[in-house]
Parts: structure tokens; sequence; C-alpha cells
């Protein structure tokens, strides 16, 4: 007889196979709250971080304008992407319980892109105000090329993963520790010592619990620093009540709204694309990462599905006035083993988004200092130094110094921009400090390594980790990639251009034949190597390509960083690249 259904118990039964009708899985649990927290506290600490800076950027043009951009556009924006993004993987997860009749799954933790909104900030949105003093201008193109960045995520899912076997997981990760360590470490960093009684206290509590795991039991990690930050911060003056009532006018509905007015200043936001590329294609690989993760404890994610959210949801920010990418989270196993199910994401994004379009975020630094959420990015900070480390072995080390050098380079240009701008003369007209021209002598290579910091180090850590391991074939071609990009302008300039647009003697053509001259170098050495005249690599070389592979570093990566006995298996992550 044909397969027959029948409703018995919420499940429907064919002759083939059982599946429930609905999903056998909670929508809520008590772990969530738990969840609800740690998501609240590490979202809270970046988004308004974020605002923060873009609020010091914009405060130029007066106060108003800051606040009607920051407050009613970029918060209501994000609390709506968070709110689709908490919804979005909580039915992902639900979908999956659905399909397998499972009920322990644990959504993916979502949240804003922590390195986007430093990158965006620091390297698109404050030189374009500091060019035109426009800050609707400067907003719009953050907008426009975050934009970029989600619909170049959404082409990720489909060729991201192939990426890999051109770029390596070592170059990608220590492009992450040149946004790590200049700006999520050093430049959090010198806030706090600027106000050590606020700011010492709860960092050190932080990485207390989170590097010794010295916590005070049955509460969430995030709730502590910020309870002590604030106590000693009202209570040493540090906040004040005349400052929560000067905010009080920011209480308001504020609700998000769709605007493609600003698409026509789209050519503009792609003369960023040497930021907005490096930026779309990490987000993509550690998202690739992080659904590795969640499958490593047992939730099996689809990989396109997982990558697709993250770029429908940046697209949808963008569109409605966000600069700043969002993202799943790395912590899914820690999730997991609090007992969280789905109900944390969606909590996370019901309250994000009720708090972000009713003015209540933009008051919650007039009520918890901002050291306190510096604390987060500190850690963070850490941790992407720390995994570029733990994956490159000890003779890429080098290679790992090295390529930390533009993104120094380019904190080092955002500081001088702004100590210069601070003390300018107000009757004397600023110069543009985004043009080249401005940066002679070796401060002209200063300029130069901070333009494309990122796609920068990813060339030079490249380069270095090639002739480290005697493959001086793919060393030259590094060199002659780094070439082109610094003819085109992707790399040591300011905006694209044509080759010869510039004369013989203009730093990025001089750039570019350097790079050229030393890929013929290292080509000569390589063909030396095919002659016998050049040793080849060392057998314990060989030995640990062949035992680890190339995509291997992350199955160290993931079993270094957690130790509740999550376990990846090698053989299903090359697969899944």
């Amino acid at each position: 007889m044909a397969s027959q259904s029948n409703l018995q118990n919420g499940l429907v039964t064919t002759g083939i196979a059982s599946r429930p009708r609905f999903s056998p899985m909670p929508w809520m649990k008590r772990a969530d709250l738990d969840g609800l927290a740690a998501m609240l506290a590490q979202n809270f600490a970046t988004m308004l971080l974020g605002c923060q800076m873009l609020r010091r950027t914009f405060s130029a043009s007066g106060v108003e304008v800051a606040d009607d951009i920051v407050y009613k556009r970029v918060l209501p924006a994000m609390g709506l992407a968070l709110f689709l993004g908490g919804m979005f993987y909580a039915l992902q997860a639900q979908g999956a319980a659905r399909a397998t009749g499972r009920t322990d799954f644990c959504s993916q933790p979502f949240g804003i892109s922590t390195p986007g909104v430093f990158v965006f900030t620091a390297s698109i949105i404050v030189p374009v105000y500091a060019s035109t003093k426009d800050a609707e201008l400067a907003w719009q193109l953050g907008c426009l090329a975050n934009l970029v960045q989600g619909m170049l995520e959404i082409v990720m899912s489909i060729v991201g993963p192939y990426i890999l076997q051109a770029v390596s997981v070592a170059s990608l990760l220590v492009a992450l520790a040149n946004i790590g360590f200049p700006f999520l470490l050093a430049q959090p960093l010198q806030t706090v010592v600027a106000s050590p009684v606020v700011g010492f206290i709860p960092l050190f509590i932080l990485m207390l619990a989170l590097l010794a795991n010295v916590k005070i039991p049955k509460l969430p990690v995030s709730v502590v620093p910020l309870a002590v930050a604030s106590a000693v911060a009202w209570s040493t003056g540090h906040l004040t009540a005349a400052e929560v009532r000067a905010d009080a006018p920011l209480l308001g509905l504020h609700l998000p709204c769709i605007s493609v007015s600003e698409v026509s200043q789209i050519g503009e936001a792609f003369k960023h694309i040497n930021i907005i590329i490096p930026v779309a294609l990490t987000a993509s690989i550690g998202t690739l990462m992080c659904q590795q993760l969640a499958a490593s404890a047992g939730d099996d994610y689809s990989v396109r599905t997982t990558m697709i959210g993250d770029g429908l949801v940046t697209t949808a920010a963008a569109l409605c006035g966000c600069p700043f990418g969002f993202t799943v989270y790395v912590g899914h196993p820690a999730m997991k083993q609090m007992g969280c199910s789905v109900g944390y994401n969606i909590m996370t994004g019901v309250v994000a988004l009720a708090l972000c379009c009713s003015g209540v975020a933009a008051m919650l630094l007039t009520l918890v200092p901002i050291e306190a959420f510096d604390s987060f990015v500190i850690f963070v900070g850490i941790i992407l130094c720390v995994d570029a480390l733990q994956v490159l072995p000890d003779r890429h080390w080098p290679a790992f110094i090295v390529g930390l050098v533009p993104g120094i380079c380019a904190w080092c240009v955002s500081q001088a921009q702004s100590f210069a701008e601070a003390v300018w003369p107000v009757d004397v007209k600023q110069p543009n400090f985004t043009n080249s021209s401005e940066w002679k002598g070796p401060l002209a290579g200063l300029y130069a390594m901070s333009s494309g910091y990122i796609v920068t180090a990813m060339c030079w850590c490249s380069i270095f980790i090639s002739f480290i391991d005697r493959r001086f074939a793919k060393a030259a071609a590094w060199c002659m990639i780094a070439s082109l990009l610094s003819a085109v302008g992707l790399i040591h300039a300011s905006e694209l251009s044509l080759p010869w647009e510039h004369s013989l003697s203009s730093l990025q053509v001089q750039l570019a034949i350097a790079y050229a001259s030393c890929g013929a170098l290292f080509g000569c050495v390589a063909c030396g190597q095919l002659l016998g005249w050049v040793p080849s690599r060392s057998l314990e070389e060989e030995a640990n390509v062949v035992v680890r592979g190339e995509n291997d570093s992350f199955v160290t990566l993931l079993e270094r960083r957690y130790e509740n006995k999550v376990t990846v298996d090698a053989a299903v992550l090359r697969r899944t690249f």
C-alpha cells in the first residue's frame, strides 16, 4: 500500500520515515537567561564603543548632528539586525530539530563584528570625515561599504571556502591580529590607563575569569566587571547625575527605516574596496570556523545557510543605516555547555531591539563607564593575536611579527591625525591629512604601510611564510601579487588608481617596482632550487605538512581554545573546506 500519513502525538508518519510535524525542541530553557546576559554584554560592549567613536568623530559638526546620526539611525539599525539575526539562527536550530527529532540543539550565537567596527570606523568613516567635514557623507559611505560587505559575504557563501586553497588560514588570522593588536588591544587599553581607578579593577576581574578561570559561581562572567566598574565610577564622580540628565532627551521611539538615497555614492564606497574585501573575507572565514565549532559540538548546521544569514543581516543593517557588519560568534560550544537552546538568541534580539529603538541604549554610557566595556574589547584583541600564534609553528613567528607592522602603522597614523587635529590652531586651516602628499620623508613610508594594511599584512605574512618554508616560487608569486595590488592602489594608497596615472618617481609606483624586483629575486632562487643549487624543504617541514595539512591548523586552534572535550575531525574539516 502507498505511504500513509496520520497524526499521532504531533508526528507525521509515513511508510518511509517519521519526523515531528512541529519542532520537538522547546523555545526557552532556564539556561537561556545566562546566555542572554552573556550575549547582551558582548554585543553592547562593541555597539556602544562603536557608537562612541562615531559620536566623537561627528561631534565636530555639532552634537545634535552626531546624536541624530548615531542614536536615531545607527543604533536602531543595530537593534533590528540583532533581532533579525537572532530569529534567523533560532529558526535554523528549530529546523534542524524538526528534521532530526533531536531536542538538544543550541542555536549559533550572533552579534556585531567587533573587528569590523574598528576597521570601518578608523579606515573609512574617520578619513572621509577628516577630508570632507561632512558627517552625513561619511556615515553614508560607511553604510555603503557595509552594504558591499554584506553582498560580498553572500557571494562568499559560494566561493569563500575555495579561497582557502590560495590564501592560508595563518595569513588570514595574522590579518585579524592586525586589527586585534592595535585597535582592539592598544587603543582601548589607552582609554583604561587614562582612567585607572575606574578601569583597572574591571579589566583584571574579567581577565581572571577568562584567562585564569577564577570566577564568582552562578554569576555570568560579564556581569561582575560591569557592576564593579559602575559602582566605582559613581562613587568617585567619574559618572554624575548631570550627564544622565543631559542625555535624557535621547529617550524616545526611534524606529529603523530603510533608506536608499545614499546608493548614488556607491562609486565613492568602492574606493575603499581594499578595506572592504579583506574584512568581508575574514568575516566569511570566521563564519566558516564558527560553523565548524558548532558541528564539533554536535550541531551540524548548513555552512552555506550560515554564511548567507550573516550576509543578509549585514545587508539589511546597512540599508537601515548601520555601517557595521554582523556575524555568528565563536562561543557556540560554551553556550551549549551552559545548556542554552534557542531562547537566548531570541531574547537577545528582542531586548536589543527594544533598548536601541527606545533610546535607553544611548544612555547606558552615562550609567556604565566606557572603561568597563573596553575590558571586553581588550580580551577580544588578545584572543585574535593568540589565535594566530597558536596556528603558526615556531619557525613562522617572524612572519607573524612582520605581519603586525601594517596594522601598527595604521594605528599610529590615526593617532597622529587625532593629535594634530586636537592641537591645530583654530584660526589656521588644517591640511588634509588623508592626502599622502602631506606625509614627507620616513612618514611617507608610515602612511603607505597604513593604507590597505589588512591586505598588506596578508601579503607580507604570506611572503615570509613561503620563503621560510623554502617555497620560493610561491614567495615570488606573492611578491608579484603585491606589486599588482600596489600598482592599482589596493595597498599603499588611499584610493584606487591606474598605474599610468602616476609618475615613476611616485612612491606607489616605486613600491610596485620593488615588489616585482623581489619577485624576480625569489624566482631566481626557485630556479636554483630546481637545479639543486639551493636546498629544498627540510624533512621535518615536509612531515609537518603531510601530518597536519594546510587547513588542519583550525583543528589545533579549536582544541587549544576550548577545554570542554570538543573534538574536531580533520577529515570532515577538509571536506567542509
